[in-house]
C-alpha cells in the first residue's frame, strides 16, 4: 500500500460553450421556434458530438452565423461567473478556450470580455485543436468527449452532457460545487496519509465513507465484501436507475431521494447520501463501489455534513494483463468492451486517490485495509 503524492500546477483551461454558457439549448430553441410544424427536438436528442446523421444535424448550421441565438442570446449560466473568480482565488491561472469559425472570433472576444471581465485577453485561446495546448495544464474542464478523450492535460473534469453520457472513467461533474470541489482536492498537501494526519492514529478513526475506485477487475466488490463481513462495516447500494440517453434529457438527474450520480457503458447508476449518514451515524464504515465521479460527489456532500472530513479515497490497483482476463471471464463482448474502454480513463484516476491498495489478492487486500483502519501492526 502507498499514499498518493501531489504537484501543483497553477493553469486550468475551461471551455465556454454549455459549460459557461447555453450553447446547445439556445439552438435548439431558435431551431423549434422556426419549425413550429415538427417535433420539437429536445437536448437529450444529442447523443454525439458532430454529425450523426440525425435530424440534430440541422443544429450544426447556427454554429457559424453570428446572428444566431447561440451568440446572440448567450449570457453565462447562474455561478459561472463565481465559479471563474473562486478558482482564481484559489490561486489558479484560468484560461478560457473556445472553438469557434473565424468569422466570429471578434465577436466572442467581445463576448468574454463583457461577462467575464475577471479573464484578461491573454487567457482566452481561440482554436479548434485543444489538444494541442491543454499539455501545460493542470486542469482542462469541457463538455466535448473528443476535446476530453484527447486532452494532454495533467486532469480533465468532462462537464456531463447528453453528447457525452457515453464516456465513464474520468472526473465527471454536472454543477460547479463538484467542479470546485474536485479542484480543491487536487491542490492539497503533497503525501497526505489523511487516515494519520486527521486522527493522530487509526485506531481514533471515525467513521468513513470508504470510497473503492479503480479500473474494471480490480477486485473492487470482492474486497467490498470482505470487509462488509467485519463489524464495524456495511455496504453503500448503488441502484441502476436507467438509460442514461432517457434520464439525463438535460445533461443532468433529477431523481428523487438520489444525491449522487454517475454513468457507466451508457447507463446511470445512484445512491443516497441518506442512506450514506444512516450508516456512520450507526457508527459503522460505509463501503462503497464506485468511480471517481461518484467519489467526487460525496467528498462534497459529506464535508457539507461535516467538515472534518468522513471520505476516503481508495484505488485498487491490479496489473492490466490480469484485469482484462477477469473482464473476458465475466463479461459478454459488448460489456466487456465497455469495461476495457473506460479503464483507458480510470488507471489515471490513480493520482487522485489517497491510498493506493496492491488488489490482486482481495483478501490480502482487504487485510491490509483492515489493519490501517483498525489501527493494527
Amino acid at each position: 500500500m502507498k499514499v498518493v503524492n501531489f504537484r501543483t500546477f497553477a493553469k486550468v483551461l475551461c471551455d465556454i460553450d454549455d459549460v459557461l454558457m447555453d450553447c446547445n439549448g439556445l439552438n435548439i430553441a431558435q431551431w423549434n421556434r422556426e419549425h413550429p410544424e415538427e417535433k420539437p427536438i429536445t437536448l437529450g436528442e444529442i447523443t454525439d458530438w458532430g454529425k450523426t446523421g440525425k435530424r440534430t444535424d440541422e443544429l450544426l448550421p447556427f454554429f457559424g452565423r453570428v446572428e444566431s441565438d447561440c451568440y446572440q442570446k448567450q449570457v453565462p449560466y447562474e455561478g459561472a461567473r463565481e465559479f471563474l473568480t473562486e478558482l482564481m482565488t484559489l490561486g489558479l491561472d484560468v484560461y478560457l478556450c473556445t472553438s469557434v469559425p473565424g468569422a466570429i472570433a471578434g465577436f466572442r472576444m467581445d463576448q468574454i470580455h463583457r461577462f467575464f471581465p475577471m479573464i484578461s485577453s491573454d487567457h482566452v485561446i481561440l482554436c479548434s485543436d485543444k489538444q494541442a495546448i491543454a499539455k501545460d495544464f493542470m486542469l482542462h474542464i469541457d463538455d466535448s468527449p473528443i476535446h476530453i478523450a484527447n486532452s494532454r492535460a495533467k486532469h480533465v473534469i468532462l462537464w456531463r452532457k447528453p453528447w457525452n453520457a457515453k464516456m465513464t472513467g474520468m472526473p465527471a461533474v454536472d454543477n460547479y460545487s463538484d467542479a470546485l470541489a474536485f479542484t480543491r482536492f487536487l491542490l492539497r498537501g503533497d503525501g497526505e496519509n489523511i487516515l494519520k494526519l486527521r486522527y493522530g492514529k487509526a485506531s481514533d478513526l471515525p467513521p468513513q465513507l470508504i470510497c473503492l475506485v479503480g479500473p474494471s477487475g480490480s477486485n473492487k466488490k470482492e474486497i467490498r465484501n470482505l470487509l462488509c463481513e467485519e463489524d464495524g462495516f456495511e455496504r453503500l447500494e448503488s441502484h441502476n436507475l436507467g438509460k442514461a440517453s432517457k434520464l439525463l434529457k438535460n445533461g443532468t438527474l433529477s431523481e428523487e431521494g438520489i444525491t449522487e450520480y454517475t454513468v457507466y457503458g451508457g447507463r446511470v447508476y445512484g445512491s443516497s447520501i441518506n442512506d450514506v449518514k444512516e450508516i456512520l451515524e450507526a457508527g459503522n464504515h460505509c463501503v462503497f463501489v464506485t468511480d471517481i465521479s461518484g467519489a467526487i460527489s460525496y467528498r462534497r456532500t459529506l464535508e457539507s455534513y461535516d467538515p472534518s472530513g468522513n471520505v476516503i479515497w481508495i484505488y485498487c490497483d491490479v496489473p492490466e494483463v490480469d484485469r482484462i482476463g477477469h473482464i473476458l471471464e465475466t463479461s459478454g463482448s459488448i460489456e466487456a468492451k465497455w469495461r476495457i474502454h473506460s479503464a483507458v480513463y480510470e488507471q489515471k484516476n490513480e493520482l487522485l486517490c489517497d491510498i493506493v491498495l496492491d488488489a490482486r489478492d482481495p483478501e490480502a487486500a482487504a487485510e491490509e485495509l483492515l489493519s490501517l483502519l483498525k489501527g493494527k501492526q
